[in-house]
């Protein structure tokens, strides 16, 4: 089962791209896979933010259960 989340990037960590609607695809194994049309994005969760460098402008992320927090892998 895969369930598709469309979220919302606030905040500025070393990227102008503010606001930018990305899709978040996650699994019954926690992966998180991101989306974005722009390569270069930074997605913030909380305190923690990522980048996504990956010309194909995607990257993939794990559910961290216990700390109901995404990290990177």
């Amino acid at each position: 089962m895969v369930s598709r989340t469309d979220i919302r990037i606030y905040g500025e960590v070393g990227s102008p791209l503010t606001g930018e609607e990305v899709v978040l695809e996650t699994s019954e194994a926690g992966q998180i896979e991101l989306e974005s049309a722009n390569p270069g994005v930074v997605l913030i969760f909380g305190s923690s933010a990522y980048r996504v460098d990956e010309p194909s402008g995607k990257r993939l992320f794990f559910l961290d259960p216990d700390l109901n927090t995404v990290v990177s892998r």
